[in-house]
C-alpha cells in the first residue's frame, strides 16, 4: 500500500476558512468526516491532512484545494450585509448557508452592475425613504408603481405561486434583482443588498409562496431605506413582542401596507365588511379573518395579521397563535426533471439572466465567463439562452 500523500495546508488559512465559513471547528470536522483532534492539530500546525482529507476541507467549506496552499490568509471579509434578529433570538450571526449565498449574491450584483455600465443601460433609481416616512403613504405609493409592471393583473390570481412570480417580475422591471434561494429552512428568510444601480433582493425558497411574497416586500422596504440586511423573521409563541429594531419594525408594516390597501372598493376593509359584516374598529380574535385576508390578498397569514396590528384591530397575541408550520412548503410530489438549467433560471431570474445574455451578445462578456457565473453545463446554457429570449 502507497504511503499517504500529506498536503502542506498553511494553519492560518484554514482558520480564516472556518471563520468565514459560519460554521464551528467541530461542525467542520463532523461534516468532513475527520476527527476533531487531528482538525485542531491541523490548525494548530503540528501535523498535516492527507490529501483525501485535505479534498474533504475543501468540499465542506466550499474552497478550492489550492486555497489551503496559500502562504497566508485573506483578512476577514465583511458582510455586505447587516445581520438582523428577532426579539428573543439565540442566533446574533450569518450561518454557513447565508454566508455562502450572501458572497455568490454579492458576486452576482457586482458583474451585474459592471454589465449594465458597459452596455450602457440605466434605471430610474427606487425611491428613497426613512423609518420616519409614513408607511401608509410608502405601501400606496409602492404599489400604484409597480400595478401597471404586473404582468398578469391582481384579480386574475387564483394561487400564492401566481402572486409571487407576477410581483417578482415587476421589481424586475423596475430595475431591481431579485433572486430566489437555497439558504435553508434554519436561515432567514431572505436578504437585501442596496446597490445605486442594481438594487437586489435575495428570498429563501425554502419557504412556501405566500411568505416568499411577505419576505419580497420586507426586503423591498430595506432597499428603500438604503441598508442591506439579513433579515432572521420573528418566530410565534406567547412571548412575542413588538420588535425593538426600528428597522425592521418598518420594513414589516411597509410590507404589510403595500400588499394589504385599507381603503377602497377593493381595499381590506370592504372586505371584512363584506365577509364578515365587521364595523369599524371591532378587534379580531380568531386567525379565521387573517385566514381570510391572506386566501383573498394572496399574502402570507403573518402578513395578514400584521396588518391588523397595524391597524389596531389586533395584538401580537393573535400573531403569537399562528401555527409555527404555517410558512413551511409542502412536502412530496412533483420537482422531477429539472435539471441545472431550470434551477439557474429559477435562482436568478429573467432579469438578472437576461442582462448576462445580453453581454454575451453584445461581445462584453465571453462563453466562458457565463460558465463561472451560472455554472452550468454547455447545453444548459443553451436551453437558458432561449428561454431567456422566448
Amino acid at each position: 500500500m502507497g504511503k499517504p500523500i500529506h498536503v502542506p495546508i498553511t494553519p492560518q488559512v484554514l482558520d480564516w476558512a472556518i471563520k468565514e465559513s459560519g460554521y464551528t471547528v467541530d461542525e467542520v470536522a463532523i461534516g468532513a468526516h475527520i476527527s476533531r483532534d487531528d482538525l485542531r492539530a491541523w490548525l494548530r500546525d503540528d501535523a498535516k491532512p492527507t490529501l483525501t482529507q485535505a479534498r474533504s476541507l475543501a468540499k465542506v467549506l466550499k474552497r478550492t484545494l489550492s486555497t489551503f496552499l496559500l502562504p497566508d490568509a485573506p483578512p476577514l471579509s465583511k458582510l455586505p450585509a447587516e445581520f438582523r434578529h428577532a426579539p428573543g433570538s439565540l442566533r446574533t450571526k450569518a450561518n454557513f448557508d447565508e454566508r455562502l449565498h450572501l458572497r455568490r449574491a454579492r458576486r452576482i450584483q457586482e458583474a451585474a452592475k459592471w454589465l449594465s455600465h458597459e452596455l450602457g443601460e440605466s434605471q430610474a433609481p427606487l425611491r428613497k425613504y426613512s423609518t420616519h416616512d409614513d408607511v401608509e403613504e410608502v405601501g400606496q405609493y409602492t404599489r400604484q408603481r409597480l400595478g401597471p409592471l404586473l404582468p398578469t393583473p391582481l384579480e386574475s390570481w387564483r394561487t400564492h405561486s401566481q402572486a409571487f412570480r407576477a410581483w417578482r417580475a415587476a421589481l424586475e422591471k423596475s430595475g431591481v434583482l431579485v433572486l430566489v434561494l437555497p439558504l435553508g429552512e434554519d436561515a432567514a428568510r431572505g436578504f437585501s443588498l442596496w446597490d445605486d444601480s442594481v438594487p437586489l433582493i435575495a428570498v429563501n425558497s425554502a419557504w412556501n409562496w405566500a411568505a416568499r411574497v411577505y419576505t419580497l416586500f420586507h426586503e423591498l422596504g430595506h432597499l428603500l431605506t438604503r441598508t442591506s440586511s439579513v433579515c432572521l423573521e420573528r418566530s410565534t409563541g406567547p412571548k412575542l413582542s413588538r420588535p425593538t429594531d426600528p428597522e425592521e419594525r418598518w420594513c414589516e408594516e411597509f410590507a404589510a401596507a403595500a400588499l394589504l390597501p385599507w381603503s377602497g372598493s377593493t381595499g381590506v376593509a370592504e372586505f371584512l365588511k363584506k365577509r364578515f359584516e365587521w364595523s369599524p374598529g371591532e378587534k379580531v380574535a380568531t386567525l379565521d379573518v387573517p385566514r381570510a385576508i391572506a386566501n383573498v390578498f394572496k399574502v402570507s397569514w403573518r402578513a395578514a395579521t400584521i396588518r391588523l396590528i397595524d391597524r389596531d384591530l389586533a395584538n401580537w397575541a393573535l400573531y403569537g397563535a399562528i401555527p409555527p408550520y404555517i410558512d413551511r412548503k409542502k412536502r412530496g410530489g412533483g420537482g422531477g426533471g429539472r435539471d441545472r438549467g431550470d434551477i439557474v433560471y429559477d435562482e436568478l431570474g429573467e432579469k438578472t439572466l437576461a442582462l448576462f445574455f445580453h453581454g454575451l451578445n453584445r461581445h462584453v462578456i465571453g462563453r466562458d465567463d457565463l460558465f463561472d457565473y451560472l455554472d452550468v453545463s454547455d447545453a444548459a446554457l443553451d436551453r437558458l439562452q432561449v428561454a431567456v429570449r422566448n
